[in-house]
């Protein structure tokens, strides 16, 4: 097995027994016995490692070596460290340390811990870099600076995005990782109810009947389940009007709208003008507005076939061959015309152009975000 590496205050208490030894030669009862000369007695040494000071300490008797502390330059072996001092202590090589937090710099460390070390550090808040994230803690942990990971699934304080059905979270490493939420985007219909679903913004309409009020009384059915319109049949009608669900209107008219005579601002029969419902294609116009399809041709109401054939805040859609309205941004598309910001990326209406490098604009290749805002993926 791999042992850890002896620390300088140890290495040091080794070389000053190895120093101070080097006049003996020991037996395995640590003592030594020499003859030579006059048969004179040789001399007898000991290390000793201490808790606090590491010691070397000799003792000499008779003629040989001495081995005795007696000048800590001469007789010690250097500390190698700005954190501990040699000295002499009852004739036995000993070390004195520095006072903690004094400056070092040697064995990679920056500061004394007051025990003979230089280490990196003493103290988290003085010694240590701040976090390089959310996801982790710094801490000074045995004279080194080091970052404890925050538990997994920790929501972090940063780069969330209101809407998004999207969480970013610690991921219990160190690092963050995105997950499903349930915040999804107010879409500002009162027909549906915003709702995420495996981490994608789902609305879902509403039955027909709820009571509304963005554009309407209450909510549609049909082709217009999903949206706040006027009627959906003559008991949301007041003033002795009726539904006119024709050709998509769901508004409350006259009942001279529904008497099957052109009569009063009407276009058509029933259709166009100033009180009644849009017409239907082949009936009779005056205006663009006049027409369900939002296309008025040579006086007949006809479906679109381009965007030319559509007002200028409309486009004309393939769909259905009627003119609708400029999308916002995060709305699905297939043309720029189709947007209000002039910008079709990623099959989404954008805020920018979005053609820089790694730029994207749907919030499924950004991993988070919303739809609709350009970023830059890394």
């Amino acid at each position: 097995m791999k042992q850890a590496p002896i620390s300088p205050r140890t290495a040091w208490v080794l070389r000053a027994s190895v120093a101070l030894a080097i006049l003996t030669s020991c037996d395995d009862a640590g003592t030594t016995t020499s003859t030579g000369g006059g048969g004179a007695q040789g001399t007898s040494t000991t290390a000793t490692m201490g808790q606090t000071n590491a010691s070397v300490s000799t003792s000499a008797s008779g003629t040989g070596g001495s081995g005795v502390c007696l000048d800590p330059v001469s007789d010690c072996p250097d500390p190698g460290t700005k954190c501990a001092t040699a000295k002499c202590e009852n004739e036995t090589c000993a070390l004195d340390s520095a006072a903690k937090d004094t400056s070092c710099g040697d064995h990679g460390g920056k500061v004394c811990d007051g025990s003979g070390e230089c280490v990196e550090c003493t103290n988290v808040d003085f010694h240590c870099p701040p976090a390089a994230n959310e996801c982790v803690i710094p801490a000074c942990e045995t004279g080194k600076c080091v970052e404890n990971p925050i538990s997994d699934s920790t929501p972090t304080n940063g780069g969330q995005t209101t809407g998004d059905c999207k969480l970013v979270v610690c991921d219990g490493v160190g690092g963050t990782k995105v997950i499903d939420d349930d915040d999804p985007l107010d879409d500002m219909n009162d027909c549906t109810t915003d709702t995420c679903v495996a981490g994608v913004n789902t609305p879902i309409n509403l039955m027909a009947g709820a009571t509304c009020a963005t554009g309407g009384k209450v909510c549609g059915s049909n082709t217009k389940v999903g949206t706040c319109v006027e009627c959906i049949n003559n008991s949301t009608c007041t003033n002795g009007k009726v539904c006119d669900t024709a050709n998509d209107n769901f508004v409350c008219v006259p009942p001279s709208c529904m008497d099957g005579m052109k009569d009063g601002s009407e276009s058509g029969v029933d259709c166009g003008g100033s009180t009644c419902g849009a017409c239907g294609n082949g009936q009779a116009c005056g205006i663009a507005a006049d027409c369900s399809s939002g296309f008025c041709s040579g006086g007949i109401c006809a479906p679109c076939a381009n965007d030319s054939n559509c007002p200028g805040t409309s486009y004309c859609d393939s769909a259905t061959s009627k003119c609708s309205d400029d999308n916002a941004n995060g709305t699905t598309c297939t043309g720029a015309s189709q947007c209000t910001s002039g910008n079709c990326v990623d099959g989404l209406c954008c805020d920018t152009s979005c053609t820089g490098t790694c730029s994207v604009c749907s919030a499924v290749k950004k991993g988070q975000g919303l739809d609709g805002v350009c970023e830059v993926i890394l």
